[in-house]
């Protein structure tokens, strides 16, 4: 019996193509044959998955604005016309369904009424829904397959490195509400807390102008060097992410890495509801979330949408600015104490990687499962290991992390 055949069509940008990702696993299941209509991006993030029996390459975005949608409407037609038995259009599933953009009339209602059209729409059921598939129970955020040179530095990192508690930041995302502010403060005090932690810096080229350092070796700035699959693999190697709501905080909700996604466009649930390990948290601020896809912050249309607050920077949208740092060293405390449990069932080798069980259950249900495992570190004392601590000094015994940073 032959197989069915299926045309998908998701261009978009890396964080919409991950988010796909169950879905498309799921139609190739349902379906056999998959093929998939993609950009760039696209095609260089599922390369090597062996989901898809074919990928198309085609990029809207080289022609002018003005006419994405008939040259869009145009490929569409030349691809469904080839005789499928299933065609699923992905484009602008998210952006569109889930996030209001500036050329929706949505974009422009009171903030309350966006609340109660988007809130409730998740990133991943949404293309489920698209598919015309049941939301599956459990729920998978997909398996993501390497190329051998990336799995093989993944493997000499792991090697190097495994043993340093490490943290990675993404700067800043793809629009104005995506920059947080005071990573910096926020580093200094993770490193104190942990003596020994080493920071990595994340982002495109864009990120480089918030890129820090301490004066020490404990900052690696990698932004708009490193390639994108090379970002990716660091969410899955490091013990913690924290950064805005971009596509390599859905890598690390796809591994199972322990994160901290500072939601501000859009709500919690909608971005991490799927996610293992995650202490994502929203944005203080007054219109958070907005439910608005604001772009093309450096030409200030932001200041044009955003309640923004003065800073020595200029004008700032506030909801970069206010959100629970506890929350985060919270989650950071959490990750450096199970460490010893993570390394235990995790196995850095081959191409293939999906998601981190869920370790606080694990540690919870296991907690002498092995010596050199130390999942639980009690409430009245947290251990905080000094550069020394390998040469056989006694580990450092404070009350807390923010009582060594002196945070509050």
């Amino acid at each position: 019996m032959p197989k069915t055949r299926c045309l998908t069509i998701r261009w978009g940008a890396y964080g919409d193509l991950l988010y796909c990702l169950p879905t498309l696993e799921a139609l190739k299941r349902e379906y056999g044959y998959l093929h998939l209509e993609t950009g760039s991006r696209g095609k260089m993030l599922f390369a090597h998955h062996p989901a898809f029996d074919r990928i198309s390459e085609f990029d809207v975005g080289k022609y002018p604005v003005a006419e994405h949608m008939k040259v869009a409407e145009l490929r569409w037609k030349a691809l469904e016309d080839a005789g499928w038995d299933k065609v699923v259009n992905f484009w602008r599933c998210l952006e569109v369904s889930c996030i209001a953009e500036e050329g929706q009339e949505e974009f422009f209602y009171p903030r309350e009424r966006r609340k109660e059209i988007f809130s409730g729409r998740n990133f991943y059921e949404t293309h489920f829904r698209k598919a015309g598939l049941p939301i599956p129970e459990p729920f998978d955020c997909g398996t993501f397959h390497f190329d051998d040179a990336t799995a093989f530095w993944m493997e000499k990192w792991k090697k190097d490195h495994g043993d340093t508690f490490s943290v990675a930041i993404a700067l800043c995302g793809s629009t104005g509400q995506k920059v947080p502010f005071y990573m910096k403060e926020l580093a200094r005090e993770i490193i104190d807390s942990f003596p020994g932690t080493n920071i990595y810096l994340v982002g495109n080229k864009e990120a480089q102008s918030q890129e820090f350092t301490f004066g020490e070796k404990n900052v690696c700035h990698t932004s708009g060097t490193w390639s994108y699959l090379q970002s990716l693999a660091l969410m899955k190697l490091v013990d913690y992410v924290i950064g805005p709501e971009t596509s390599l905080l859905v890598g690390a909700g796809m591994f199972g890495t322990p994160k901290s996604m500072i939601c501000t466009s859009c709500g919690v649930e909608q971005a991490t509801k799927y996610h293992k390990n995650d202490f994502s948290i929203q944005s203080t601020y007054k219109c958070s979330p907005c439910y608005r896809a604001i772009y093309n912050y450096q030409g200030k249309a932001s200041q044009r949408f955003c309640n923004f607050e003065e800073t020595h920077l200029g004008h700032i949208p506030g909801c970069n600015l206010y959100y629970d740092k506890n929350k985060i060293l919270e989650g950071v405390e959490f990750a450096y104490n199970v460490r010893g449990l993570r390394r235990s069932i995790e196995r850095i080798e081959g191409t293939r990687y999906g998601s981190l069980p869920d370790l606080r259950t694990l540690r919870d249900s296991e907690p002498n499962r092995d010596k050199e495992v130390r999942p639980v570190v009690s409430a009245e004392i947290r251990r905080v290991r000094d550069d020394g601590a390998r040469k056989g000094r006694e580990p450092v015994q404070v009350e807390s992390c923010r009582a060594v940073s002196g945070g509050q």
